[in-house]
């Protein structure tokens, strides 16, 4: 079975926070486009939340890892 991995911001959606969220996500998916999905529309259309899927149960703590490096750059 697999597992989702949920990505929220809590700070106000201002346009300069939501362009950063997807440019965010668009690094997460060059990232981890091999290893699970990232689905690049929903990463258009993100205000506040995206989802990471299809991730292997063991590749869980792997998979936070890469998206924590992405978060820290």
């Amino acid at each position: 079975m697999s597992r989702t991995i949920h990505i929220e911001i809590t700070d106000a959606p201002t346009p300069d926070i939501v362009h950063r969220f997807r440019n965010f996500g668009e690094d997460i998916n060059r990232s981890l486009r091999y290893k699970c999905t990232v689905d690049i529309n929903e990463i258009d259309k993100a205000v506040t939340r995206l989802s990471v899927r299809d991730i292997h149960k063991r590749d869980v703590g792997s998979i936070t890892k890469i998206i924590e490096k992405e978060l820290e750059k």
